[in-house]
């Protein structure tokens, strides 16, 4: 077997050799010799034509010494050895895939055996000629591969190589020459290196100097320059390692034209690493033996070494590993330098870090790298250059701009921090370097970027990346590097004001933060700072004023916030004593603040704010000296320049500025510095002009006369400046100006004592204010600023601030200005959408002060805005971030309105306030754009809560109302929105609903009572379900969900308003909505039905009204009358009336369909309907001849198809489901004989309509299981075949019998007068109703045996035959009695079929039997058992899977028999098929391999083996996914274990099946082989009676099969028989 697969391991395909391969390995684990002695046999005699065949012996011969080497006999290795060399040199000529094997299994066995493989190799080299390539090859291999013991061999090598090397003319000869140069003086060099296990102690370098001397001149001179590439560096690193080996006096001679010599080598080479290697080693050499030759070449080297270096820095070494290993072999090469010529070196590299000079970045860069390598590599040797590197690298800190540059400089520092270069002079100026890269703004990182993307490809580093890097390597360097304490402080504050390093300051106060915690914490005595002596550091309220300022934007980069708070708790002590407790208790909880909420979306910006303003106040109220707050306060303003740019922190900045001036009582001083805010900000900046709005408005709280008259001041310079007081506006920059004024007067009256506010509101605010809100060309921005200021001065007023009431003369002025405001004029196109915004909200705050407002003012400010409100401008731009925007401001505007209307009902929360708000908003409720719709209902909703909000707020006794004013009217206009096509609308107007008669009841009965009564009332209980089932319901759920609502409003609705009710509901049947106006007459026929009687004098006047409206909307009332009186008709006349509808063609028009179920609708005539229809289907003529005998056509009577069609209408309707139910048997017939009628004909119309109906009829039942089967895609094809329809109809009785059992007697008796009747369809039907009912008939003997007794009679008519068969086999679901019963007939007329040609007929007599064997007696089936054996054995191999399927599960019943009379021969039978059983576990058919798996846990309990029980259990459980490979291996074990006299008969069965049709039987059963010989203990091989020979013969014959599965599983399978 062996060799046949070595024979076969060639094989075409790619799976199959590798399996193939696999084997062979398998088995040489076992038996190494016996395959390697199989393949050098193979190779000797075949291998002559096959050299694809014989090398890939060769590969796996290479494997098997890799894993056996120390296995195998020397006299084996010889063979292998004589083997490997013919192969090698047969041929002359170099062929690398064939000879390159052969070659590496000699330097394998070399590493066990090197004497005999030298030997043989020395052999082929004789003195004076030139060996083959190969044998040279493996002498060089073998020498790295094992160089102990051929060491002292090399000498005699070398001295034949010697004369031969000036004949070589070829380049692959001179390539191995030079190869095994090198590795032989590598070998020596290593032997030398390990002289205290060399075997021979006498060798010395000088062993060799006579031929390793001599060999260098050859190949130096004449090899160098080869044409071939491959031989110049073979050459190169040859004589790179013959200089370790050369006495060095040759050395020292010929140093000066080596060296030169490999310089000139990098310019022709592509490949540089053999040169590098070389050069290295020859440095290596020389410093360390202090060659003097050397030096005077050192400058040659560094010229054509560093460009190189520099180049390789900038390369990507990720992907080339070549390049990695040259750039690191380059280092190493400066790295030999600086050990021997430290000055030399480094003088030389700093001279190319001059940027004047050296104008290329990567030279730079290359150069620093280089500088990088050194200072970690050669720490003493570089102690005394240190000053001198940090004066070579100073000026790159200034000048360099390149980003890698830059980056590799950051890396140098980092080195020399650990080296402690830093604590010499200019380390602080490393330190520095960093912290600007740490600074670089986003501005440059932007520009940077925008440049990058108009190249094609990204660059690798970008300023960003840097700017992270040199964060981290600032923060590592502090954290983890020695002595940086002293460096860093107190250096580092010199950093923390500065704006050129606000991007670093995170980084810097975390690093700042580290040691200072660290020096308070030790109680270091240089912790504290005289900052009078260090005048490079900013003084102490410097630096609180920049962080205070910078803390107010605490989630920039690097955590900013937490830093600073870190940064300030640590230095506490160092700026100020007083402070350092309170800091080091409000710091920590800052910080938990930040992280908290940092993360979360609704970060307040504003709330943060005002805790750095709390922090700075109680850092002012702590110190409590008024000359350190002034000194503060001009520090801040010293720093306000800083923040230029940058508008929030600008006003953040100015507002720690106003709060300094609040706690400072000079008031010159006070008033300079007003005058310096004013003057310092940029007054179009809405941030800045709210910083100093805010920053008056603090200073105000303790200064509010200065402040006013500072204001008042601002305001006459700029009048005067632009021509007088009422001339403002001609100039932009005093209208900026001027919009600063209008907020600073607003945030004075925010912020200053409320009773000084009201004292000095009208002579200084308002007297201030007044003038500029009368100008007509005002500015948006202008009039923005003025509702802001007024909006801050309302809130001023507001009883909640003053703590007392106050009545505002002129709120009636302010807010028609607003109004003014607003609407814009003509010109209300140019109203920006803030001054509404804010408008509305000024409106807002206006309504809630005294005195109230007048109802005309009141109607005035509602219709002005509710312009906007309603027809909102268009977006100005189609630009995304524009469209967001203006629908941002959309929604401001509604909110804002919604308010604003919500104040006026705040101040008069009455119903007739809500009314005179509804009179104004209720035209657009019929607006034909949605948008208005929707807008009126959400101010309703909105005044609605709003009221109840308020009611629930009023103290006291209850108001004068006893109910809600018009309230019918009110209802009424908003009944067509109850059907809306906006779904958002009819939800908002059922809500208008709920919460009108919601406060109608509390009104009503909250009379007399001290409180009001919040509950809802009763009838209100539905409404919320009803208001969310309305959102997506279609337009029919909608009348529905309305008619419920009518209901409820019918019956809250009070007598006196349900004329006003209906009047205006009659306005909703014109609407121009199609649905709102047909919901709204839902609504009014509900409540005519229920409230109709007391509108006895109304009558007239609405029946009129509805005409008049119907007549105009063109409902379908009408078309309902004109159904109405069909059904009348239909009353009297059902069945001419049902006929005549059937004459219509079909389909059925939509009136007919409508007069149908109409006429349906009424249980008085829908079971007449019923049982017509149903007539006519059964019993009608159902076909008309036409044709000749010979050629006899169909056709379907019109009547029959248009009565199926009709009975199908009627069932859409939801009445109808209860008549159907009640029919069920009568109808469910009825259809099932309609299906096979509907055959035949030119069409399949009739059919197509027979299913449609039956499906109308399931839906009307509600029928799940029924609507299941129709569902089924598979079913409804099935249905449409003339031949396999019958299959679903079993799928429908049986659906009916399990879940309606009651209806089987009502179907039978039905159905029976069928099964003879005209028609071959009914029959057909009829036969599979019966065989189906079988299954299912419980506890009624007498229906079973009449419906046996049927089977048993058509069982003759080949037409129903298959229906007879497939009844007899359900008599099984009767039970074991009733089977045991009927066994005898039943048998006998299944046992007819068993081997009927017809296989459909056969497969349905096999499942029969299969059944009916789970439960009849074993006397029964005894005398017939063999025979049922071999009946069914040969549909085990049938082409139909179902066949196969049922013959296996037929089988798998026998288990029942094998017990007791037949237990024996039951037993051989088992045994017989066992093989086919577990073979076919794997068949191509998922039911098959389910039944053979059944099958086989049914006989494993009578082959009396527990383990094998358990086994088939556990493994071939249906939830288990099955190994099969591991099935058949394991299952091997057991049948060896119980039957090993069986197994020859297991094994023979499975080499039948090497010719089966199918591959996975072919390829299962040489596994099972495979795995049962293998698993044949030693002590049973002999007993079991197997014959190798035959089994391995088959198994050799499976190599030849097409199938390369087959060919696989065969080679696996040969693998496991290593042991025979």
């Amino acid at each position: 077997m062996v060799k046949a697969l070595i024979a076969a391991a060639h094989d075409s395909s790619e799976q199959v050799r590798a399996d193939i391969t696999d084997s062979l390995r398998d088995v040489s684990r076992k038996q190494p010799e016996l395959v390697l002695s199989s393949c050098i046999q193979f190779i000797k005699t075949e291998g002559k034509s096959k050299r694809p065949h014989v090398i890939q012996l060769l590969v796996l011969i290479i494997e098997i010494l890799e894993n056996d080497l120390y296995n195998i006999s020397e006299q084996l290795s010889i063979y292998l050895i004589r083997m490997a060399l013919a192969e090698m040199v047969k041929d002359k000529n170099v062929i690398p895939e064939w000879q390159g094997p052969a070659c590496k299994i000699l330097v394998i066995i070399g590493k066990r055996f090197p004497q005999p493989v030298w030997s043989v190799l020395i052999d082929l080299f004789p003195p004076g000629s030139i060996p083959h390539y190969f044998v040279l090859k493996t002498m060089g291999d073998i020498s790295a591969a094992n160089p102990t013991e051929i060491v002292p061999n090399l000498k005699e090598v070398m001295a034949r190589a010697l004369p031969v090397l000036g004949q070589i003319k070829k380049d692959n000869m001179r390539w191995v020459f030079a190869s095994c140069f090198g590795n032989w003086c590598e070998a020596i060099q290593i032997y030398l290196a390990n002289m205290d296990s060399a075997p021979d102690k006498s060798i010395s370098q000088e062993t060799f100097s006579s031929e390793v001397f001599p060999a260098y001149e050859v190949m130096f001179n004449s090899w160098m320059g080869s044409r071939e590439s491959k031989v110049r560096l073979a050459t190169i690193h040859a004589v790179g390692q013959m200089c370790a080996v050369m006495p060095l006096e040759q050395l020292s001679d010929q140093i000066v034209r080596i060296v030169p010599a490999f310089l000139k080598m990098y310019s022709k080479e592509k490949l540089h690493l053999p040169i590098t290697q070389g050069l290295s080693t020859i440095l290596g050499v020389c410093v360390k033996n202090s060659v003097s030759t050397l030096e005077p070449l050192l400058i040659p080297v560094l010229n054509v070494l560093h460009p190189l270096t520099c180049a390789a820095a900038g390369t990507s070494t990720s992907s080339n590993p070549a390049v990695a290993k040259n750039t690191n072999e380059l280092l190493r090469c400066f790295e030999i330098i600086g050990i021997g010529y430290s000055e030399q070196l480094c003088s030389y590299l700093l001279a190319r870090l001059d940027i004047t000079k050296v104008k290329s970045a990567s030279i730079r860069g290359g150069t620093l790298g280089i500088l990088k390598h050194l200072i970690t590599r050669l720490g003493s040797q570089l102690e005394d250059k240190k000053e001198l590197i940090l004066s070579g690298v100073r000026p790159l800190i200034d000048n360099e701009t390149s980003l890698e540059v830059r980056k590799v400089l950051c890396q140098v520092i980092i080195a020399m921090a650990s080296e402690q270069y830093l604590l010499l002079e200019g380390g602080h100026r490393m330190i520095e370097f960093i912290i600007k890269q740490c600074s670089i703004s986003e501005k440059e990182i932007e520009i940077f970027n925008q440049k990058a993307a108009k190249s094609k490809s990204a660059p690798d580093l970008t300023p960003e990346r840097l700017r992270t890097m040199c964060d981290n390597v600032l923060h590592l360097a502090t954290t983890t590097v020695d002595d940086m304490d002293s460096i860093l402080w107190p250096f580092l504050f010199e950093f923390l004001v500065s704006p050129k390093y606000t991007e670093a300051l995170h980084v810097i106060c975390r690093c700042l933060a580290h040691v200072a915690a660290k020096k308070r914490q030790s109680n270091a005595p240089d912790y504290m700072i005289d900052f009078d002596i260090e005048v490079n550091i900013p003084k102490p309220t410097e630096i609180i004023v920049r962080l205070f300022v910078m803390l107010n934007e605490p989630l920039r980069r690097g955590q900013l916030g937490i830093r600073i708070l870190q940064c300030l708790q640590a230095i506490g002590p160092v700026l100020n004593p007083l402070v350092s407790d309170m800091w080091d208790n409000a710091m920590p909880k800052l910080a938990h603040y930040i992280n908290e909420n940092a993360d979360s979306e609704s970060w307040d910006s504003s709330t943060w704010e005002d805790l750095t303003l709390r922090l700075l106040s109680e850092t002012i109220k702590l110190v409590g000296d008024e000359e350190w707050t002034q000194v503060l306060g001009d520090k801040l303003c010293e720093q306000l320049e800083f923040y230029k740019g940058q508008p929030n922190m600008k006003k953040c900045a100015l507002k720690h500025t106003g709060l300094i001036l609040q706690r400072i009582s000079r008031r010159e001083y006070i008033k300079d510095k007003l005058d310096f805010i004013f003057n310092t900000i940029d007054h179009s900046d809405p941030l800045e002009r709210q910083g100093c709005a805010q920053a008056y408005g603090f200073c105000s709280a303790s200064q509010l006369d200065i402040v006013l008259d500072k204001i008042k001041s601002l305001a006459e310079a700029g009048s005067k400046k632009s021509g007088g007081f009422f001339s403002f506006g001609s100039s932009k920059a005093d209208t900026k100006n001027k919009n600063t004024i209008f907020l600073c007067l607003g945030y004075v009256a925010a912020y200053a004592s409320p009773k000084l506010v009201v004292a000095r509101l009208d002579s200084h605010i308002i007297h201030t204010l007044e003038p500029y809100t009368q100008q007509k060309q005002l500015g948006n921005q202008a009039k923005e600023n003025i509702i802001r200021s007024i909006d801050l001065i309302a809130k001023a007023l507001h009883p909640s601030h003053l703590q007392e009431e106050f009545t505002f003369r002129r709120r009636d002025d302010m807010i028609s200005l607003l109004i003014a405001f607003m609407s814009g004029g003509a010109k209300s196109a140019e109203v920006s959408p803030d001054v509404r915004i804010l408008g509305l909200n000024t409106c807002s705050t206006l309504i809630h002060l005294k005195p109230a407002m007048s109802p005309e003012l009141e109607a005035k400010l509602i219709s002005s805005t509710m312009k906007f409100y309603f027809s909102p401008p268009p977006p100005p731009s189609k630009q995304p971030k524009s469209a967001q925007d203006h629908q941002e401001n959309i929604r401001q505007i509604e909110q804002n309105f919604h308010e604003m209307i919500g104040s006026i009902l705040y101040m008069d929360t009455t119903t007739l306030c809500f009314g005179r708000i509804f009179d104004i908003l209720s035209p657009f409720l019929v607006s034909e754009k949605a948008s208005q719709r929707k807008n009126v209902i959400s101010a309703c909703i909105a005044l609605l809560k709003r009221f109840i909000e308020f009611k629930s707020a009023e103290e006291g006794e209850t108001s004068y109302e006893e109910s809600f004013a018009a309230i019918g009217r009110c209802v009424g206009l908003f009944v067509p929105r109850f059907t809306d096509p906006e779904p958002e609308i009819r939800m908002g107007a059922i809500e208008c609903l709920e919460l009108v008669f919601f406060i109608d009841h509390m009104l009503r009965t909250s009379v007399g009572q001290e409180s009001y009564n919040f509950e809802p009332p009763e009838e209100l209980a539905e409404s919320p379900e009803l208001r969310g089932r309305i959102q997506d319901a279609d337009i029919h759920e909608q009348f529905l969900i309305v008619h419920q609502l009518s209901t409820i409003a019918a019956r809250l609705l009070p007598s006196d308003e349900l004329s006003s009710f209906l009047v205006h509901c009659f306005d909703g049947l014109t609407d121009p909505h199609a649905s709102s106006s047909s919901g709204t007459c839902v609504m009014i026929n509900t409540t005519l039905k229920m409230r109709g009687e007391e509108l006895g004098n109304e009558v007239e006047s609405l029946v009129g009204g509805m005409l008049k409206a119907m007549e105009a909307t063109k409902v379908e009332k009408t078309l309902n009358g004109t159904l109405h009186s069909l059904r009348t008709l239909a009353i009297h006349h059902l069945l001419p009336v049902v006929e005549e509808l059937l004459k219509s063609p079909i389909p059925h028009s939509q009136n007919v369909v409508k007069s149908l179920q109409a006429i349906a609708k009424d249980p008085n005539l829908v079971t007449q309907v019923t049982d017509h229809l149903t007539d006519i289907i059964n019993n009608s003529q159902i076909l008309e001849e036409k044709g000749s005998d010979k050629k006899m056509l169909y056709e379907h009577v019109p009547r029959a198809c248009s009565a199926t069609t009709a009975l199908g209408e009627i069932f859409e309707l939801e009445e109808m489901e209860e008549v159907a139910r009640e029919n069920f048997s009568q109808i469910f017939c009825s259809l099932l004989l309609r299906f096979g009628t509907s055959r035949y004909g030119k069409t399949p119309a009739a059919a197509d309509q027979c299913l449609k109906t039956f499906e109308q009829f399931v839906s009307c039942t509600k029928h799940e299981q029924l609507q299941e089967i129709i569902d089924d895609k598979d079913n409804t094809k099935q249905l449409a075949s003339n031949t396999d329809y019958h299959y679903v109809l079993t799928k429908f009785v049986k659906a009916v019998c399990v879940n309606q059992p009651d209806e089987m007697p009502t179907i039978y008796q039905f159905i029976l007068p069928y099964l003879q009747g005209n028609f071959t369809g009914q029959r057909i039907v009829t036969a599979t109703v019966f065989a189906e009912m079988i299954s299912h008939v419980k506890n009624d003997r007498e229906l079973l045996q009449s419906l046996i007794n049927n089977e048993l009679t058509i069982i003759v008519d080949e037409k129903l035959k298959l229906m007879a068969i497939r009844g007899l086999g359900n008599i099984a679901d009767a039970g074991a009695e009733e089977v045991n019963r009927f066994s005898s007939t039943v048998i006998d007329a299944l046992m007819c079929a068993i081997d009927s040609k017809d296989e459909e007929l056969a497969m349905e007599a096999m499942n029969g039997l299969s059944r009916v064997f789970e439960l009849v007696d074993e006397k029964c089936v005894a005398p017939v058992l063999v025979n049922i054996c071999h009946r069914v054995r040969p549909a085990f191999e049938k082409d139909q899977d179902e066949i196969r399927c049922a013959s296996f599960q037929l089988f798998a019943t026998l288990h029942r028999f094998g017990n007791d009379v037949g237990a024996q021969i039951f037993y051989e039978q088992i045994h017989n098929n066992f093989t086919t059983l577990f073979l076919h576990v794997n068949d191509p058919n998922e039911d098959v391999r389910k039944a053979c798996k059944l099958a086989l846990k049914n006989f494993a309990p009578l082959l009396q083996a527990e383990k094998l029980v358990d086994f088939f259990n556990e493994v071939l459980h249906e939830d288990r996914e099955l190994n099969y490979d591991a099935f058949l291996n394991q299952l091997s074990v057991h049948l060896i274990e119980y039957f090993p006299e069986r197994l020859n008969l297991y094994v023979m069965t499975s080499i039948e099946y090497f010719k089966s049709d199918w591959i996975p039987l072919r390829e299962g059963a040489a596994t099972f082989i495979g795995h049962a010989l293998g698993n044949v203990p030693e002590d049973k091989k002999f007993s079991v009676g197997l014959n190798p020979g035959i089994i391995s013969s088959a198994l050799i014959g499976l190599l030849k099969q097409k199938s390369p599965k087959v060919r696989s599983a065969g080679a696996i399978a040969m693998s496991r028989l290593y042991s025979y």
